[in-house]
């Protein structure tokens, strides 16, 4: 967290006037994996096109005052750094139990209990909010509208709601794959959706008044603290070949152009 004395405004989060200091979007322990010899590779728009760029840190902007920054850290972030380690790189943390589940068509199912529902979905909510709020391109797709404002009343009430009140459904992926990627909007069935790959996960945010008729969403976490985690390979993922795509398509525009 660094003061930026040449920034004053709104805090976005409590609303009060002052300095405003420079705030993470996604917290800095979830990069762990993207970062190599303390840089991670992440988006930037150049010329109207989002491009892959690489970062010394995670992306920060200047969006709260030092108390709600500071109220964010200690209320939703710090509870769950080691419940966060513990979920991507399968370790232990006293009172979190895991076990798995395959099916029959060979897809397979971490089973998660012990998380603490309050902070620990006001964290995610936390990220898809700041991303909501920020000026930087990565985020440019996050539109929440009126939901804005009602995530941010929650995060200050420390309020999750219940389970399918903006629920978050995590993917666990079999290997980190040292990516931040962009969010990518989308839907599914009539609900909007917001996913964003966060190292060795990703997060798929659904944003709708008919969550209660989607049975899917009851594997995201609940008020007892378990959640239903799939395992799957990066490739299988949407969000992750649209990333890739996009990476490629980069590397050969840059390619031809050296080439001519």
């Amino acid at each position: 967290m660094i003061e930026n004395k040449r920034k004053s405004g709104a805090c976005r989060l409590c609303g009060s006037e002052g300095p405003l200091v420079e705030s993470h979007i996604v917290p800095e322990f979830m990069y762990g994996p993207v970062y190599k010899d303390h840089r991670m590779v992440g988006f930037a728009r150049s010329g109207g096109t989002l491009k892959p760029k690489t970062y010394q840190m995670g992306f920060r902007e200047p969006l709260l005052c030092r108390r709600c920054d500071q109220f964010l850290n200690h209320s939703y972030e710090q509870p769950n750094v080691t419940t966060w380690r513990a979920l991507i790189e399968g370790g232990d943390r006293p009172g979190l139990s895991r076990s798995s589940n395959i099916t029959r068509e060979g897809t397979i199912y971490i089973n998660i209990k012990g998380v603490d529902y309050a902070s620990f979905k006001l964290l995610l909510l936390s990220i898809l909010w700041r991303a909501s709020i920020a000026e930087r391109e990565e985020y440019a797709s996050v539109h929440l509208g009126s939901h804005e404002e009602s995530i941010r009343k929650m995060l200050l009430a420390q309020d999750p709601g219940p389970q399918l009140l903006y629920p978050c459904v995590l993917t666990l992926l079999n290997r980190p794959v040292r990516l931040m990627s962009p969010v990518v909007p989308g839907r599914y069935g009539m609900h909007s959706t917001y996913q964003v790959i966060i190292t060795s996960a990703v997060l798929w945010f659904f944003i709708s008044p008919f969550t209660h008729s989607e049975p899917m969403l009851e594997t995201a976490v609940d008020e007892s603290g378990s959640l239903q985690a799939l395992v799957a390979k990066p490739e299988e993922l949407p969000v992750f070949i649209e990333t890739m795509a996009r990476i490629a398509q980069i590397k050969a525009q840059r390619q031809r152009k050296i080439d001519t």
